[in-house]
């Protein structure tokens, strides 16, 4: 019998462990919530934070930390479709909201999937939506599967608003 959470929660042990052995030790890997005096993040399949800056909270891979702390937030997912690819950007998405950053440029948010069936096209409307027509809220990158990477435009110098239609970089194979 196939257990759809515990195959994810082991691709995401998996993309956890790749980091640990691959980042520098300037930052650590877990899993967690981002705290802030407005609220809390829902929980964040990996977050990579400051080695430097204190943990309000750790059990072994589950942290909670600061904003001052995040270097980046990251959603791992086994499979997608277009309503699993909405869900898990607005919650990314909803996060980054929550941070209220005045400045996005030292932090990264993304999303990755090990299979997906939602076309290029899709992709855009989804991610554009979730935004609610504000760049600072677009995530940064977004992996489906192995044909397709999106390093989307605040990595890569975003239009100043959404009066410039969302243009991300698709690399396939």
């Amino acid at each position: 019998m196939r257990n759809g959470k515990l195959m994810g929660s082991g691709k995401e042990t998996v993309i956890r462990s790749f980091l640990r052995r691959n980042l520098p030790s300037t930052v650590e890997v877990g899993r967690g919530f981002v705290l802030t005096p407005s609220g809390c993040s829902t929980q964040q399949d990996v977050l990579i934070f400051k080695s430097s800056s204190p943990l309000l909270f750790r059990d072994g891979d589950l942290v909670f930390i600061t904003p001052d702390a995040l270097v980046a937030a990251f959603e791992i997912k086994s499979r997608v479709d277009a309503s699993r690819l909405t869900e898990a950007v607005e919650k990314l998405t909803a996060t980054i909201r929550l941070l209220a950053l005045p400045s996005r440029l030292d932090r990264m948010f993304g999303l990755f999937a090990f299979e997906s069936t939602v076309a290029p096209a899709k992709i855009h409307e989804i991610i554009h939506h979730a935004a609610d027509a504000n760049v600072n809220h677009v995530i940064d990158l977004l992996c489906l599967g192995t044909r397709t990477l999106s390093v989307l435009p605040t990595v890569v110098g975003a239009p100043t608003s959404f009066r410039e239609p969302l243009r991300p970089i698709f690399c396939t194979t």
